[in-house]
């Protein structure tokens, strides 16, 4: 790694370095840092990219991610490509674009009807993708999904605020597409204001929904279809 990242410095790019055993790098115009699969990336935002030259096959299997729990399956085939961007925090944002891949992957925090902010995705991409998700937490905020590329299957569930008396979360929502094929542009917004009575909640998007997507919000205990009947 110590040669590949000298030379990419001495052609005038910005690098970062980081690596299990940063002690073992010696390059003193870069600094090394700490990084473990199994802890959070030491960086708050970045990117990279990844072209492969042979073919790689990769199984995760329950990785704790910052909290996450990640499983799934990645497949590289001579050629192809992976981007990511991300920007942790509030607002944040995660991006990934891909090129001839094969991926699956879920991803959960905490445990449902237990914790009380819980997140599940299970997501398989197809060959070529972009996914973009940003967000803003708060009283007043958003959440937006954008892909360029339909996947070939998609789940997502968030919720927040779980009340063991009714046995159900206060808010939420889940986003699911049937299994096909196919290219589209989606995007959706989910928008809030609580700082005002009544409490605001808009879903923005620039076309109806697609019939391979469902989408369902959960407010005040109850939950609403989207388009609301």
């Amino acid at each position: 790694m110590l040669v590949n990242t000298k030379r990419i410095f001495d052609e005038g790019y910005d690098v970062s370095a980081c690596d299990l055993f940063p002690e073992k790098f010696y390059f003193d115009e870069i600094e090394c840092k700490e990084a473990d699969i199994t802890k959070e990336i030491p960086y708050e935002s970045g990117s990279f990219d990844i072209e492969m030259n042979k073919a790689v096959e990769l199984s995760l299997n329950n990785i704790d991610v910052g909290g996450f729990i990640l499983s799934g399956s990645l497949t590289l085939n001579p050629g192809s490509k992976v981007s990511v961007q991300w920007q942790r925090g509030d607002p944040g944002y995660f991006i990934v674009e891909t090129d001839d891949v094969q991926a699956e992957a879920s991803l959960t925090l905490g445990s449902k009807y237990s914790s009380n902010l819980y997140i599940y995705a299970n997501i398989v991409l197809n060959p070529n993708c972009y996914v973009k998700c940003d967000w803003d937490w708060g009283e007043t905020g958003h959440f937006t999904f954008f892909t360029r590329e339909l996947f070939t299957q998609f789940d997502f569930e968030a919720l927040y605020n779980y009340d063991s008396s009714q046995n159900e979360y206060q808010y939420g929502f889940t986003i699911h597409k049937v299994p096909s094929t196919g290219d589209s542009i989606f995007t959706r917004t989910i928008q809030w204001d609580t700082t005002h009575t009544p409490v605001r909640i808009w879903i923005l998007g620039d076309a109806p929904i697609p019939s391979q997507w469902t989408l369902n919000v959960l407010w005040n205990y109850n939950w609403y279809p989207v388009p609301f009947n």
